[in-house]
């Protein structure tokens, strides 16, 4: 049995083993501080495709933490 772990920054984890992924905390896409400042946060749709192709089908994914952002 060989679990692989792969670190995606932050604290997020992808565990593969036998054709199932769980992520954990997944964080595949990051604003600048300058745009976090002025508002302007808007999801990276292609850093996420991109991401989402190369994992493939996830079995789960578990959030543990969250960060709130007040306007």
């Amino acid at each position: 049995m060989v679990v692989q772990v792969r670190w995606t920054g932050a604290a997020g984890l992808e565990f593969f083993y036998d054709n199932t992924t769980l992520l954990i905390d997944p964080y595949y896409t990051r604003s600048g501080k300058k745009d976090v400042v002025l508002g302007r946060v808007r999801p990276d749709s292609h850093g996420i495709a991109t991401q989402a192709k190369r994992i493939g089908k996830v079995s789960s994914i578990v959030v543990s933490h969250t960060i709130l952002i007040m306007p």
